[in-house]
């Protein structure tokens, strides 16, 4: 397996791990009923998209993908987005 595929997986398997079951549940009741499987990857010019189950699942750096070593950084995640995107910030 190369890097990228080893980077990849360890995304995919963290951000569905990270879902709640109820958001899982979801997601997979999508699929079935889609007939849509699979985590789909969208090119976002300086970020990847993967989207599973009619939603993204996660957002990642390309540069993050794109380097040979196995290493991620630590996830920024956001299990639920905000009403308002100041909550998302220290300031």
């Amino acid at each position: 397996m190369t890097p990228f595929e080893i980077k990849l997986r360890t995304i995919i398997t963290a951000s569905i791990v990270g879902l709640s079951d109820t958001d899982r549940t979801e997601r997979i009741a999508w699929c079935r009923s889609t007939g849509q499987h699979g985590v789909t990857m969208f090119d976002e010019g300086d970020m990847i998209r993967l989207d599973w189950g009619g939603r993204t699942l996660a957002a990642v750096e390309r540069a993050i993908l794109a380097d040979d070593s196995t290493e991620l950084p630590p996830p920024l995640a956001v299990p639920e987005v905000p009403d308002d995107a100041r909550d998302l910030t220290d300031a």
